[in-house]
């Protein structure tokens, strides 16, 4: 197996195969190391912020050949998610307002499934839901 072909297994998009075969000649007559593509390769198919998009935006393998995408910083690890609806009134971290603090014209709900109603006069009567109903 040629180490294009191992490139080629490894990108996570496997469209153009003759422009990123021209490519990766190129790179390789400028001296680019083949395992330093590869590598570059499998970072990118593991790059989280990648992964959370549509395929259609992952980069065709000879416009990432072409960029030297190879040699782009390894992405960062995705922060962990906050569930905001379990914060409403006790926040962990002082600096930070609550919940409470940012909207006090909402009561808090009797349960997380039920509507939240708006406490401004002019929109007393008005329930406030989230856009669903």
């Amino acid at each position: 197996m040629s180490s294009f072909d191992i490139f080629w297994a490894t990108y996570p998009r496997r469209v153009g195969k003759g422009a990123a075969s021209r490519a990766w000649n190129k790179a390789l007559t400028r001296g680019v190391a083949p395992e330093d593509i590869i590598d570059g390769a499998r970072r990118y198919d593991e790059d989280p912020m990648r992964l959370r998009k549509d395929v259609s935006f992952t980069a065709h393998p000879a416009t990432w050949i072409n960029q030297e995408r190879w040699l782009d910083e390894a992405p960062l690890p995705l922060p962990e998610p906050v569930d905001l609806a379990r914060r409403w009134e006790n926040d962990p971290d002082p600096e930070y307002p609550t919940a409470m603090q940012l909207f006090p014209h909402i009561r808090k709900p009797e349960s997380y499934d039920e509507p939240h109603v708006c406490s401004i006069p002019a929109l007393r009567r008005r329930k406030v839901t989230d856009g669903s109903s």
